[in-house]
């Protein structure tokens, strides 16, 4: 039964995956700010893919042509030092999104993702994501995103460069927990 729960939900997530895909898109550095029309064109580009328990999805060195959006379980990017030790770079967790720089910056994979437990994925192909910018609202959407972004690490930059110790810490407190108006306090 458990079993057959987890492909339920699987098969969900699988016909259902615009909406689920465009969540997850939301939550995303790259495509957060896009408006939920150009999420929900892009997230019907997707599409499936499941991998089983140490599945290689793609292996360092192969051509790349596709981003990935993990929707159930993990999956390790890892790859080959120069002493030919095995290294993980990083554990992908349900909702994240990996392998962005064959979108733009590489035309192979710099790394090896293997599924560490059965996973599902949603693809979105490079080429699909090339027609959306063909259009000029997604294009438009596209690089105001990719400015605000810039816009908050040029901040970034700026607030952890700052002489002051202090401002550096109430920056950084202010960007994580907001600005409260009023303290109470405990007693």
């Amino acid at each position: 039964l458990r079993r057959g729960g987890c492909a339920l939900i699987y098969l969900w997530t699988m016909v259902a995956h615009p909406i689920f895909v465009e969540t997850i898109l939301a939550r995303t550095g790259l495509f957060g700010r896009i408006s939920r029309e150009n999420r929900l064109q892009m997230a019907t580009a997707c599409a499936g893919r499941s991998l089983r328990k140490n599945g290689i999805l793609f292996r360092e060195g192969e051509a790349g042509s596709s981003i990935y959006i993990l929707a159930s379980g993990s999956v390790r990017l890892h790859k080959t030092d120069s002493a030919g030790r095995d290294v993980t770079i990083k554990i992908v967790r349900p909702g994240e999104m990996f392998a962005e720089i064959v979108l733009f910056e590489s035309e192979v994979y710099p790394v090896t993702a293997t599924a560490l437990k059965a996973s599902s994925l949603y693809r979105l192909q490079r080429e699909d994501l090339m027609k959306l910018l063909r259009q000029d609202d997604f294009l438009r959407d596209f690089f105001a995103n990719l400015m605000g972004k810039l816009r908050f690490l040029s901040n970034q930059i700026r607030d952890l460069t700052s002489p002051d110790l202090e401002a550096r810490l109430f920056g950084f407190l202010r960007s994580q927990f907001g600005e409260a108006r009023e303290i109470t306090p405990p007693f």
